[in-house]
């Protein structure tokens, strides 16, 4: 027996979204597609990014919406202007923040799915004011993320 595939469609509006000094919007579900992926829409305020990480388990492609988005490894630092991506596979060191004056957003699907869990996660304990370097070990931990110390 063969399933038909089914179309997924996300309002512009529709997902759901975190603060976490960035607005994070799943836009895709790793639950909706069988965790073959999530996509991920960030709106980053200037200056803001991620640390210096590693994801284990996934590969991630960033696609610069709007605004611009530098990109890290541990020895090179590109700027990428709208239009322009990135690929960040799995175990690669890197690093993202929005290099610009205004806010930037960037698409970020990470195949296989699953990172998702992990902003929504972070917003619960955020919300129930658990956010501690212990909750948050133990987070990247079960996500097989590893924060790279500056």
């Amino acid at each position: 027996m063969t399933l038909e595939p089914k179309l997924l469609l996300t309002p512009h509006d529709g997902g759901t979204s975190w603060e976490l000094g960035s607005r994070i919007t799943c836009k895709v579900a790793s639950q909706d597609v069988n965790n073959a992926y999530c996509v991920l829409e960030v709106v980053l305020p200037p200056g803001v990014g991620s640390p210096l990480h590693i994801h284990r388990r996934e590969d991630e492609i960033l696609y610069v919406v709007s605004g611009e988005c530098e990109i890290r490894s541990r020895d090179t630092t590109t700027s990428l202007q709208a239009g322009g991506a990135a690929v960040l596979p799995k175990n690669a060191a890197h690093a993202f923040r929005n290099s610009g004056s205004t806010p930037s957003t960037v698409l970020i699907t990470a195949v296989p799915g699953g990172l998702d869990g992990s902003f929504a996660e972070t917003a619960e304990l955020v919300a129930r004011d658990e956010w501690t370097e212990e909750n948050a070990l133990a987070l990247n931990k079960r996500y097989d993320v590893e924060i790279i110390s500056a």
